[in-house]
């Protein structure tokens, strides 16, 4: 075993260019690599997400590119925010690059605004479990109009959903969802 000095590491660090931070906090990447194996979520490079707009009384789709590079044990993100269509999503009103971040039971998403970067978006969903390929998730950030907080609901998928499975109201904050908001003072899904 090798003992090192803080400022012979320091200098290790500087003069390869990597974060001391980096040296405390490494995966081996075969533990990276074994959590997105067993992550459905990461087995796909496209999601297809879903939430309803009260401004717009409408379903706003939206989707969202994954680059997963294991030799880094990075997964990147490209989300295209309200598009008229999953071929036109170039084409989208609001345009993210960010990061994902998985662990077993979660994913969360931290997106910036590649117009405005002082707009980001946070985004957390549930990964889903064995053959399932819709989830439900929270994403948070600060609306366009009017200019606030928000925090809303959505459904993810690994492929894009026909009319049938997506309803509004099914979309749409349930009463019981509601009540417990009432009773918490916090926005749980019901799942």
């Amino acid at each position: 075993m090798i003992t090192i000095d803080i400022q012979t590491l320091e200098d290790i660090c500087c003069a390869l260019h990597v974060d001391i931070r980096e040296m405390f906090t490494y995966k081996k990447p075969e533990e990276q690599s074994a959590l997105f194996a067993h992550n459905r979520i990461f087995s796909r490079n496209k999601l297809y997400i879903y939430y309803y707009d009260g401004r717009k009384k409408s379903i706003v789709k939206s989707y969202m590119t994954i680059q997963n590079n294991n030799s880094q044990n990075v997964v990147s993100c490209t989300f295209y925010m309200d598009i008229p269509s999953f071929e036109e999503y170039d084409q989208c009103a609001f345009y993210y690059i960010g990061k994902m971040d998985p662990f077993d039971l979660v994913t969360y998403c931290t997106l910036i605004n590649q117009v405005n970067p002082m707009e980001r978006l946070g985004m957390c969903f549930l990964n889903p479990f064995h053959h399932n390929v819709k989830t439900w998730g929270i994403m948070f950030g600060i609306s366009y109009r009017p200019i606030a907080p928000f925090a809303l609901k959505f459904l993810l998928s690994t492929a894009p959903l026909n009319e049938n499975e997506l309803l509004e109201e099914n979309l749409m904050i349930t009463q019981d969802e509601i009540k417990i908001m009432k009773q918490m003072n916090m926005m749980l899904l019901n799942q």
